[in-house]
């Protein structure tokens, strides 16, 4: 089972080679830009204003939420998720400038958070190696057209994520395709047994 971001089928070596036609399907997967930066907080001193946390921001940020909301806890984590090309400028960035032009944002919209920081923590999903991006983001065309190419398994390897499944870019849509991966698997190996 080959459970590897869709990406990065197209750099494997296999042989037999994948057909032109799957390899292209594989290449033309787009993964989104985006960079995860979480701020731990000493309270959650949002909820003590009457404030959710969650916040839609129009800064280049964007969404910024109380990620530990659902935790009971006196501490807090706020975490925003630029993306796009906002996410590509800030990957690109040291990781000390990086914070603090998020925290800078986020002190905007939750003002105090410089006096309740504890830590501050990021993840540019473009700069991991084995990842390139944080999700599958499929074209107009490429859930219908292009999914059961990336569907199709290649010899005894099966392929698996949520871009190859009914919602790609979400954990659910990983989980079903492992579902299916796995079913297909079962169904090969008791028919080669009943041979």
């Amino acid at each position: 089972m080959c459970a590897l971001p869709g990406t990065l089928v197209p750099q494997l070596e296999m042989e037999p080679v994948l057909p032109a036609a799957q390899l292209q399907a594989f290449s033309s997967i787009n993964a989104v830009s985006v960079v995860q930066v979480y701020a731990a907080t000493k309270t959650r001193y949002w909820n003590a204003r009457g404030e959710s946390g969650n916040v839609e921001t129009d800064l280049p940020v964007g969404l910024i939420r109380d990620e530990a909301a659902l935790q009971e806890a006196t501490a807090g984590i706020l975490g925003a998720h630029p993306n796009g090309a906002e996410s590509r400028r800030l990957s690109s960035l040291a990781d000390g400038v990086r914070h603090r032009e998020v925290i800078d944002a986020m002190e905007r919209v939750h003002p105090g958070l410089k006096d309740q920081l504890l830590s501050v923590h990021s993840v540019c999903w473009d700069n991991e190696p084995t990842i390139r991006g944080a999700f599958a983001w499929l074209g107009v065309g490429q859930l219908t057209q292009q999914q059961p190419l990336l569907r199709r398994p290649h010899g005894a390897i099966v392929f698996a994520g949520d871009y190859n499944s009914h919602r790609p870019g979400f954990m659910h849509g990983a989980l079903a395709s492992a579902r299916r991966v796995v079913a297909e698997v079962v169904t090969r190996e008791a028919m080669l047994m009943a041979q």
